[in-house]
């Protein structure tokens, strides 16, 4: 048995190194192995089981935290009626690691005190990685084990093949960055869920560098759907920072989007550099994307394809879902398609976790956007009211972000987002708890 003394030196260095490990991600593996992984196993095997007292699970008894449990329940459930038994294993053991990480987070980070260390913390590993994806962009320095450095296979880790692409295309490609994430997808979605925390800093010149090298890393990923999370969220964070100047905000940017915006895109549109052509086009794509009209084969048609396929399947399944993880195996057993990830993160919850699981997870996201929006308009806290707000934002970003990578069920901080919630939603409780005994 492990006293307690032991446990308090040593868990708290455990959890601060498990926060870094969940932002660095695959970025610290080999193979399927993730440093993240390794800590996790500490935490629960030589910390948290031999010492059930210690955990405060004040945080965790509210409602925040149990949906994930009973989503989880029904994805267990399903395997059951899963075609693809295995596939929904996985997907289960996905979503056992991101509730672990909300739960590691929030039964620690139980005060502000606590709060503003590990925030502290986040801070500086977003800076390092915000510093390597510039570096990437401007082709200095590649993170070892990304899939478009030559090192990548040290790590066991698949390399991209570039044989297949002209010198041109090369450049491009390797222009693009994966800070830590490995994919210049997932790395513009990680960019957008920070960006909230640099726009609601007092110091003046954090939102304009946080705003500009974040727009910086969307265009040279190329990444369109969180181009467009990009310009929904800042029209929601102006409204949220300006109240009463919004409406004049607002009609000044209807203004520039009808009367500049359409001739410049169009000139954009025709540029030579490809990433701001793709980027340009954005709102275009998104109209080509719901319309459903679309040239057979490209990004847009495949992904068309990929809902449309689920969609059937979801009718089939009667609205229980195929099951987790489940429609990758569908999509190419049974229509044959090499690409198989549903490529939008809410189509992928309600094909394969049917209606009563996407609708638990809708209701338990809302909920908490819910929460923190009411919790930063009501807090005199400054700090709480900081981090609501961010939060709030972020998951503004990260709703339509999300749509943009192949699945974001394994993101890791994704689910640092979502500990992150309940633990400040907790934590102001406490406090008007407090307040509430002392009157």
């Amino acid at each position: 048995m492990v006293n307690k003394s032991f446990y308090n030196l040593h868990y708290h260095s455990l959890v601060k190194l498990f926060v870094i490990s969940v932002i660095f991600g695959s970025a610290l593996s080999y193979w399927y192995l993730y440093l993240f992984h390794f800590v996790l196993i500490l935490i629960y095997f030589i910390f948290l089981l031999p010492n059930k007292k210690f955990i405060t699970y004040a945080s965790i008894s509210n409602g925040y935290f149990g949906v994930p449990f009973f989503i989880l329940l029904w994805y267990i459930m399903g395997i059951a009626w899963s075609d693809y038994r295995l596939y929904t294993l996985r997907y289960i053991v996905y979503l056992l690691l991101g509730i672990s990480v909300i739960f590691v987070f929030s039964t620690w980070v139980t005060t502000i005190e606590r709060y503003k260390y590990i925030f502290a913390i986040i801070k500086n590993v977003v800076f390092i990685e915000f510093v390597v994806s510039i570096l990437e962009i401007l082709r200095i320095f590649r993170w070892p084990n990304s899939p478009y450095s030559q090192y990548a296979p040290l790590f066991r880790r698949g390399a991209k093949d570039f044989s297949m692409y002209a010198d041109d295309v090369i450049l491009r490609i390797m222009s693009s960055p994966t800070g830590f994430t490995g994919n210049p997808n997932d790395l513009a979605i990680f960019v957008v869920m920070v960006l909230p925390f640099c726009l609601f800093s007092r110091k003046f010149y954090v939102p304009i560098f946080g705003a500009i090298l974040s727009l910086i890393i969307i265009i040279s990923a190329s990444s369109r759907g969180v181009f467009i999370a990009f310009t929904i969220g800042m029209t929601v964070y102006f409204c949220m920072k300006y109240k009463k100047l919004f409406l004049i905000i607002a009609t000044v940017i209807l203004f520039l989007i009808t009367g500049l915006t359409y001739p410049i895109l169009d000139i954009l549109k025709k540029s030579e550099n490809a990433k701001i052509s793709e980027i340009t086009s954005s709102f275009g794509v998104l109209a080509t994307y719901l319309t459903g009209k679309s040239t057979q084969g490209n990004s847009i048609s495949i992904r068309q394809q990929l809902i449309g396929n689920g969609l059937i399947e979801l009718k089939i399944s009667k609205g229980l879902g195929v099951g987790g993880g489940a429609s990758i195996a569908i999509q190419q057993v049974k229509y044959g398609l090499g690409v198989t990830s549903m490529h939008n993160f809410w189509v992928e919850i309600l094909v394969e976790g049917g209606i009563i699981g996407f609708l638990l997870f809708l209701a338990w996201y809302l909920s908490l956007m819910y929460k923190l929006l009411t919790i930063s308009k009501k807090t005199k806290n400054d700090f709480i009211k900081y981090i609501s707000s961010s939060l709030f934002l972020s998951m503004t970003f990260f709703s339509v972000g999300c749509i943009s990578a192949s699945s974001v069920i394994y993101n890791l901080t994704m689910w640092l987002m979502f500990g992150m919630a309940i633990s400040i939603i907790y934590i102001n409780k406490n406090i008007l708890d407090c307040k509430r005994k002392l009157l």
